[in-house]
């Protein structure tokens, strides 16, 4: 973490802690595994770090969370005293009062949502359990409405003597290779399942029915756009979070929501290409 970056995170009001870095190999094989890590603060860092604080780490700039925090005034009393060097044990015997801190790799719940209009969309999705890609699921209608879109745009191969769902396939297509290809470099494989990380239920809407997914079960072959120009594959959950920072006001996000002729076009969508199961508990209404 060099002092920019240092600057920036105080700047942000999260704390930061660092950790020699002849011991930073075995701290981050033990967080790599699930597994909690200890350290002894002194001196500017004695006092300082509270149960529940987040902290940016010089770890590969892990984000960690303080579990436990206690207080000792005799090195004897160190609980892991055994594990101490002599040059640890005299450098804490120097001090009156020291603190012992609990840590654990901070992992947000980051939660990704797909809406509903109405309730027979979703008995389709319980007998499938499965989120299925929209052009799987669309009516011969929606169909239509695409095929005739690929038609108006004058798509290569677009033709009304083509069926509906060739010209909407070679629409599909059109728009895929065109803006999702560039982040994803994978061959057309469906118009996608389309989510979003926006809760919506924090504010009046009609949107009344969703599928809350863990953002572990979303496919690796996913990507976040803002817009149609501003699309990335999503490598991490850092990704989402990055896009989310410009949406944590819901005012905006309600003025947006009502501001655009298609409910999404101005806020994050998230497309994945292949199926996300779902069972019951992860359907919310209300």
């Amino acid at each position: 973490m060099n002092i920019l970056e240092s600057y920036l995170l105080e700047l942000s009001n999260l704390k930061i802690i660092t950790f020699p870095k002849e011991e930073h190999d075995n701290y981050l094989k033990r967080l790599n595994n699930n597994q909690g890590i200890f350290t002894t603060r002194i001196s500017k860092d004695f006092n300082k770090y509270k149960v529940n604080d987040i902290l940016i780490s010089d770890l590969n700039n892990m984000k960690l969370i303080v579990t436990k925090v206690e207080t000792y005034h005799n090195i004897e009393d160190h609980p892991y005293l055994s594990y101490l060097t002599k040059e640890q044990v005299n450098q804490i015997s120097k001090y009156k009062e020291y603190d012992c801190i609990w840590l654990k790799e901070d992992k947000e719940d980051i939660k990704i949502y797909h809406y509903l209009f109405i309730q027979e969309t979703l008995n389709d999705i319980l007998k499938s359990k499965k989120l299925l890609s929209v052009d799987e699921t669309m009516t011969p209608d929606q169909i239509k409405m695409y095929s005739q879109r690929a038609i108006d745009k004058k798509i290569p191969g677009a033709s009304k003597n083509n069926s509906n769902i060739e010209n909407a396939t070679l629409y599909w297509k059109y728009v895929y290779y065109k803006y999702h290809y560039p982040a994803l470099r994978k061959p057309y494989k469906n118009y996608g399942i389309y989510t979003t990380p926006i809760d919506f239920f924090k504010f009046k809407n009609r949107l009344n029915i969703r599928i809350s997914i863990d953002y572990k079960d979303l496919p690796k072959e996913s990507i976040i756009q803002l817009g149609l120009h501003n699309v990335k594959k999503i490598n991490s959950k850092d990704d989402i979070l990055d896009v989310m920072k410009k949406f944590t006001d819901t005012n905006k996000v309600e003025k947006l929501f009502y501001s655009s002729k298609l409910i999404f076009e101005k806020l994050p969508q998230i497309i994945s290409y292949d199926s996300i199961n779902v069972s019951r508990d992860m359907i919310e209404k209300r």
